[in-house]
């Protein structure tokens, strides 16, 4: 099952992903963008959600909203309209990587 939580500012998301890491987090910048996006940096510098998939949904993924979105190193941006069953894929296959990469054995360089 999918627990569902939903913030408008980064001070509750921020104690709320301290307390319980999620698995993904899907920000919605519908209105906010800049909200959205402070939403974003809270989630990729808070620990626990440091590697936490980050999917993004935008009306227009202007190139100002792309590059501020790689730069805090956003896994997906997904554009409006979109069906609900292409976010439903989009969210499953960013979490299926996330679980992908905790698997894989880091490497170390011999110096």
């Amino acid at each position: 099952g999918l627990n569902v939580f939903a913030f408008d500012a980064p001070k509750p998301l921020s104690r709320h992903i301290r307390l319980n890491p999620p698995e993904l987090v899907i920000i919605d910048i519908h209105v906010h963008v800049n909200m959205g996006l402070e939403l974003c940096r809270v989630v990729r510098f808070t620990p626990g959600t440091v590697y936490a998939p980050i999917l993004l949904i935008v009306d227009k993924p202007s190139r100002n909203v792309v590059d501020k979105a790689i730069r805090l190193r956003v896994n997906g941006i997904l554009a409006r309209p979109f069906e609900p069953e292409e976010l439903g894929s989009r969210a499953i296959n960013l979490v299926r990587q996330a679980e992908a990469r905790k698997h894989v054995p880091k490497t170390h360089k011999k110096g």
